[in-house]
């Protein structure tokens, strides 16, 4: 993940090195989802919001983190984000659905 963040800082125009690291947060997050590490999942999702603000499935990842802590306002406010990002995606509706939100 360091060597990639490196290629992202000397060329930040890498679509290459961004779908690599943009894969690899995602998919870390979601293990640290199904082990139930909530709180690391949490940090790690946060990072890939922080990397890339527009990619729904990060904020997406971030709500089930805090959704798996039992804070549900933050829960709330990742998913109505990922909503906004992708209107079309049925994903936070449910989860906003199964939080009591809208």
């Amino acid at each position: 993940e360091q060597e990639l963040r490196l290629a992202l800082l000397e060329s930040p125009r890498s679509s290459e090195a961004n779908e690599a690291l943009t894969a690899q947060l995602v998919g870390r997050t979601r293990e640290l989802l199904r082990g139930q590490r909530y709180e690391e999942a949490r940090r790690s999702a946060a990072d890939l919001t922080a990397s890339f603000p527009t990619l729904p499935d990060g904020w997406i990842l971030l709500g089930r983190a805090y959704e798996g802590l039992g804070q549900i306002d933050p829960a709330a406010r990742a998913q109505r984000r990922a909503r906004d990002l992708a209107p079309d995606d049925p994903r936070p509706r449910e989860a906003l659905d199964r939080l009591g939100e809208r």
